[in-house]
């Protein structure tokens, strides 16, 4: 608790609520974790000060939103709809004495993190208030990790000048440093995808207390969410075994279907794919190669990552992001080939994009190791890589050496 309280102080609130009598309770309460509060007597005035606090520049922003539903001239839930659209990452707590099914719907269609019944009841209030502290308390940290590991990246060139007679060192450290980076976005992925179903089970579990106190639960309603529970708890499963298996160091060259490495792939990058609106299609004939399938994982990751940037950086519209998967088999290699519809590669960049060190990214948001040790791994698997422009876009052709 101490460690919780040490930290929230350094939190920054905003604290909506009508009822004046509620709202002094409450706020005596809250002053116990934070000491920035900042109050908002309706959903209009909480919105107004949310407004001000980020756009003046010498103001902390906020971490977190406490607020009641009902409130006059604009209500809880529009309230937070409006901040979301400026702030999608800001945690919300909801602070209600309703607790109807709709309303839980409604909060987490928003991403609220927490749902406090009034009157209050302190264990329930302190454990969503350590959980919604941790949540934020592990973004910072995950900001400070990236941060840590951009400084790194600044002195990785003069570290590789000094050890550039020892070429097995020089890569073993980039392929690490790649590694890193790529396991910042990952943990973040890790969080957005839990979410979903975390709060699934949640609603199935508030759900079965509420038609326990209404007297209408019935066989068949229970087996329904336990069976819906189920399905929950095994896409969380599913997910942290591939996170998992990405992580784990392996060395094991292995026979397996190329289509297997892609989705897969696809579920490490699920997160990523839905903020930036990215469709992707497998198009070809399912094909097994011979490759270590955990650094192929990798070079698909790198390569959907630049599509991505470059998707971001061209300002192409969002309806139309598409990355295409596509297996040819020719003699005795298998063609893939992944293309986008990204408008392509300017021509002084596409010849050197496989040097090491060499980006088109501003300062601090690209270190240019990522397509070089894309090649250094496809090399290793006995491929080729190669990239073009196309129509719209560009196109990484990986020719795999041993197939079956």
């Amino acid at each position: 608790m101490k460690e919780i309280v040490s930290f929230s102080k350094t939190l920054k609130v905003l604290f909506c609520e009508d009822d004046k009598v509620v709202r002094v309770v409450i706020e005596r309460l809250l002053r116990r974790f934070f000491d920035d509060i900042v109050i908002a007597v309706d959903g209009e005035d909480g919105l107004a000060k949310f407004k001000e606090g980020k756009i003046a520049s010498d103001s902390k922003p906020f971490d977190i939103v406490f607020t009641d539903i009902n409130m006059p001239i604009m209500n809880g839930i529009e309230m937070l709809d409006h901040i979301k659209a400026l702030d999608t990452n800001i945690s919300c707590v909801i602070l209600s004495a309703h607790n109807e099914v709709k309303d839980f719907m409604d909060a987490i269609k928003l991403g609220v993190d927490g749902y406090i019944l009034k009157p209050i009841e302190m264990n329930q209030f302190l454990d969503v208030l350590n959980k919604v502290i941790n949540k934020i308390k592990l973004e910072h940290d995950n900001k400070l990790f990236k941060s840590d590991l951009e400084r790194l990246n600044q002195n990785l060139q003069l570290e590789v000048d000094n050890a550039v007679e020892d070429m097995r060192i020089k890569d073993v450290i980039l392929s690490q440093n790649s590694k890193m980076a790529a396991m910042g976005e990952m943990i973040d992925s890790v969080a957005h995808q839990w979410m979903q179903p975390i709060s699934t089970i949640g609603v199935g579990l508030q759900s079965l207390e509420l038609d326990i106190e209404f007297g209408t639960l019935d066989a068949t309603s229970v087996q329904s969410k336990v069976d819906n529970g189920k399905l929950q708890i095994e896409h969380l499963t599913n997910t942290i075994e591939e996170f998992r298996s990405f992580f784990r160091p392996n060395t094991n060259i292995e026979q397996v279907y190329l289509k297997a490495i892609i989705d897969s792939s696809m579920i490490l990058l699920k997160d990523t794919l839905i903020q930036n609106n990215i469709i992707t299609k497998i198009i070809g004939d399912d094909e097994i190669v011979t490759v270590n399938s955990s650094e192929f994982k990798h070079i698909i990751i790198n390569i959907v990552n630049n599509a991505k940037d470059a998707f971001k950086s061209a300002s192409i519209d969002k309806k139309n992001r598409e990355i295409i998967f596509e297996i040819n088999k020719k003699d005795e290699k298998v063609i893939f080939m992944i293309k986008d519809n990204a408008g392509g590669i300017k021509d002084d960049v596409i010849k050197r994009i496989f040097e090491p060190y060499f980006t088109t990214k501003e300062i601090n948001k690209g270190s240019g190791i990522g397509l070089y040790m894309t090649k250094q791994i496809v090399d290793k698997n006995n491929s080729k890589i190669s990239v073009s422009n196309i129509e719209n876009g560009a196109c990484f052709k990986i020719e795999i050496g041993e197939v079956l």
